[in-house]
């Protein structure tokens, strides 16, 4: 039986490899951004050299710069596709993993729904944040690589605060994924060392005594700070190309404006991820407090219809009748059909304030913050009640929370678009995952439940892809 499920689990991770592989390969190589400003460099300099060139111009992230030396260095589409590939396969395999210590016996009966589960989790993420990190050249070295490092590097410390079984393999991988994770994309070096930092304060209020733990904690640290004090990173740090005046601009604002860029990405651009982990939040109620349970549930298909009717609003032969109610308008403009350019062209007439807005706008702004605050205090609530969880829990919360806060410090808040929130969205359907595991549904209604939403993100997908065409045609 055992060889059985293991031959299934070879072939689902075959097919993901060839499905994947296909997408690279159907997408151009050209347009790839960042990419394309380095061949010269990346062809005219050894690997060494390239990495000291970028550390010292204009980047810590060494490891996602090697993914670009190995992408440019021969303008190699086959390398790309194979290597992205790749990162794919052991971003899902982590991913189940991590799933799988959540286990409350963490025994693992069926690899094969583990990895389907796996599957239809990340297929929750929003599309467009999926394709600029996973298909796009320069989104792929920098967030895929990154995503991938990120959860092996926090599988071991999981495993330990949760007592699962570690291998000496996976405790291999995970150092080195941590020696990756501390010189790849800031999101994901700040909220896997803030992970691993929580996982080891875990293990001293348990009393698990871990030298594992006490050297992955200690590397993550130190390499964290050792990466940061890349000149090239100060240098970028101190930079306003993207955003003029980004560094003078009066708190209060600057405050705001943050708080609304984090309200539009997790309604617009996380919605079937959030409403994964919101439905994950009232599973768990739902067999110890029914009324609770199901204003959860309502606040998830609020949401979604929400989302539904804000696709139908942008489709060209309703817009003039429905343009009006599209219900997830924060008057975030960036995102609309009629207004696609850059904010940094002209910031101060293109960016808007509290007072340019319009009250209903107000009032979506203040509604939206209490749902939001009320999900999070519930995920507290949780890890209160479930001591074995609570460290990962609080700790994926942080992580979160930190992930879009990041965003206030960077120039680029308007200009790298969706591919900054797939850190928060790794983070989320991890957390949505655990409260499903900790709540009492029979595993059955798990896939049922993830399965539908993400058939239902697939379907919003396609509409949004038909009103880009629609808008290309008409």
């Amino acid at each position: 039986m055992k060889k059985k499920n293991s031959i299934w689990v070879i072939l689902c991770y075959v097919i993901f490899f060839l499905m994947v592989f296909g997408i690279n390969s159907i997408i151009p190589f050209t347009g790839m951004d960042d990419l394309e400003f380095g061949i010269p460099d990346a062809q005219s300099h050894n690997l060494i050299d390239y990495l000291l060139l970028v550390w010292n111009r204009n980047s810590r992230r060494l490891f996602c710069e090697f993914g670009s030396w190995m992408t440019m260095r021969w303008n190699g589409k086959i390398v790309a596709n194979v290597l992205n590939s790749l990162f794919m396969l052991g971003l899902i395999e982590g991913i189940r993993r991590i799933a799988k210590s959540f286990y409350k016996d963490n025994v693992d009966k069926h690899q094969t729904i583990d990895i389907f589960f796996a599957l239809l989790a990340f297929g929750s993420i929003n599309y467009l944040v999926i394709a600029y990190t996973c298909f796009w050249g320069s989104g792929a070295v920098n967030y895929l690589w990154s995503a991938t490092a990120f959860v092996w590097c926090i599988l071991c410390p999981i495993k330990i605060v949760l007592n699962a079984e570690c291998s000496n393999i996976e405790k291999v991988i995970s150092i080195v994924s941590t020696i990756c994770v501390c010189f790849s994309e800031e999101h994901f070096t700040a909220t896997a060392a803030i992970i691993v930092t929580c996982c080891f304060g875990a293990t001293i209020v348990n009393k698990v005594n871990s030298k594992y733990m006490l050297i992955e904690a200690i590397l993550t640290i130190a390499l964290t700070i050792v990466s940061l004090q890349s000149p090239g990173f100060e240098q970028r740090s101190n930079s306003e190309y993207f955003y003029p005046g980004f560094d003078s601009l009066p708190i209060g604002i600057h405050v705001f404006r943050t708080y609304q860029w984090i309200l539009n990405g997790i309604l617009n651009e996380s919605t079937c991820a959030m409403v994964f982990f919101i439905v994950a939040i009232g599973c768990y109620y739902y067999s110890r407090n029914k009324k609770i349970a199901m204003g959860i549930h309502s606040i998830a298909g609020i949401l979604l219809v929400f989302k539904v009717i804000s696709v139908f609003s942008t489709i060209p032969l309703l817009k003039q009748n429905w343009g009006g109610i599209n219900l997830l308008d924060i008057g975030l403009p960036m995102l609309s059909v009629d207004n696609p350019g850059w904010f940094w062209n002209n910031p101060d007439t293109e960016m808007i304030s509290w007072d340019y807005l319009s009250n209903i706008v107000h009032f979506r702004i203040i509604i939206y913050g209490l749902f939001l605050l009320i999900i999070l205090l519930l995920l507290v609530d949780i890890a209160r009640k479930n001591c074995k969880y609570k460290g990962i829990i609080y700790a994926f919360g942080l992580a979160m929370v930190v992930s879009l806060a990041l965003m206030h410090f960077s120039d680029t808040i308007y200009a790298s678009g969706s591919r900054t929130l797939f850190n928060f969205n790794i983070i989320l359907i991890l957390t949505a995952m655990l409260v499903m595991h900790v709540s009492d549904i029979k595993g059955k209604y798990k896939c049922c439940i993830i399965f539908s939403i993400t058939a239902i993100n697939m379907l919003l997908a396609c509409g949004d892809i038909l009103n880009y065409l629609a808008t290309r045609i008409l």
